[in-house]
């Protein structure tokens, strides 16, 4: 396995070890995953003719990507914020100081997934 895939299982474990023993006294707010707005599109372009409206449909996605980049790293950063307070806030009964051990391993993981992208994965 790579090392991101090592990451990630580790992830998995310890987010089934965290949800077996419980999150401690003071449960966590979720309300946060509660109020994710949905993203504002551009409207639809109008159906005229098949070769016209799929051009329309392709600058439709092209406008509405840098609203959905930002929608998603939006999600991932609140998602992360309610995981990083259940699992590592002192108030919550979490590991102190963990969490940036933490988020480093979630750093490897994002550089792994741009070499793969990009089409020069380390496979290590």
């Amino acid at each position: 396995m790579s090392k991101a895939e090592n990451i990630v299982f580790f992830d998995a474990i310890f987010i089934m070890l965290v949800g077996a023993f419980g999150f401690g006294g003071n449960q966590a707010s979720f309300a946060a995953l509660q109020t994710i707005p949905f993203p504002q599109l551009a409207p639809a372009p109008p159906k005229v003719t098949d070769i016209i409206s799929a051009t329309a449909y392709i600058g439709w996605a092209f406008i509405n990507l840098p609203v959905l980049i930002i929608y998603f790293i939006s999600i991932i950063l609140i998602f992360a914020n309610v995981i990083l307070t259940i699992a590592f806030n002192p108030v919550v009964n979490g590991v102190p100081y963990f969490g940036l051990m933490f988020f480093a391993l979630q750093v490897g993981v994002i550089f792994e997934v741009f070499r793969i992208v990009r089409g020069s994965s380390s496979g290590v």
